[in-house]
């Protein structure tokens, strides 16, 4: 079985971080990728031997959502946003929730400690 993190290691792990810090973040998604941009992440992963789980990018807000559970918005370059035109450009959200999915690992690169969350 693998180890993870709940959602009080994810918030002590974030806790010298704020808004801006980079993060690298290993997460398994609790539901599947939807739509024609996932296949299209999908296969850039796998073409630049890239693994589907890690994600490393910008931290950009700790939220609560409906059920009370607390998750981390990143900004990661490992998403692709669709354009309008149809081209994709790298980066986008994604939103991770250890009480979804499975947050394996999450390391701070780069703390802004001038920007701090209060939940």
């Amino acid at each position: 079985m693998i180890k993870t993190l709940n959602e009080q290691a994810m918030l002590k792990a974030l806790a010298n971080a704020g808004v801006g810090s980079k993060v690298f973040v290993s997460y398994l998604p609790g539901r599947p990728a939807k739509g024609f941009t996932g296949l299209l992440e999908a296969q850039r992963a796998i073409d630049e031997g890239l693994s589907l789980r890690h994600f490393t990018g910008t931290l950009e807000a700790l939220k609560v959502n409906k059920k009370d559970e607390a998750y981390m918005l990143l900004w990661a370059l490992e998403r692709d946003s669709l354009q309008s035109d149809g081209s994709l450009t790298e980066g986008n959200y994604r939103a991770m929730n250890p009480s979804l999915g499975k947050l394996l690992t999450i390391e701070v690169l780069d703390p802004m400690r001038d920007c701090w969350f209060a939940l």
